[in-house]
């Protein structure tokens, strides 16, 4: 399979796509989705060229970075208010 079928492959699994009419909007979470992926990617590769087991799947990959995410905004002080 080349990269673009992989791409497909793993944004099907988890999808973080969301209907709205702008297309920017679309562009962002495909452009945010392919770097998680690729991320995930090179975690792997890193892993196996370092003859680690992998610590993480493709999903506990992505949680993991959102928590990461999660906790750097809330040591910076953005917390969001409703």
């Amino acid at each position: 399979m080349g990269a673009v079928d992989r791409l497909d492959q793993f944004r099907a699994y988890i999808k973080l796509e969301m209907r709205t009419g702008k297309f920017w909007h679309v562009m962002f979470w495909f452009i945010l989705e392919s770097a998680l992926v690729n991320a995930c990617v090179l975690y792997k590769l890193t892993r196996k060229l370092a003859c680690l087991e992998l610590e993480y799947t493709h999903f506990q990959f992505r949680i993991a970075v959102a928590l990461a995410l999660a906790k750097e905004c809330e040591d910076m002080g953005c917390a969001f208010q409703t």
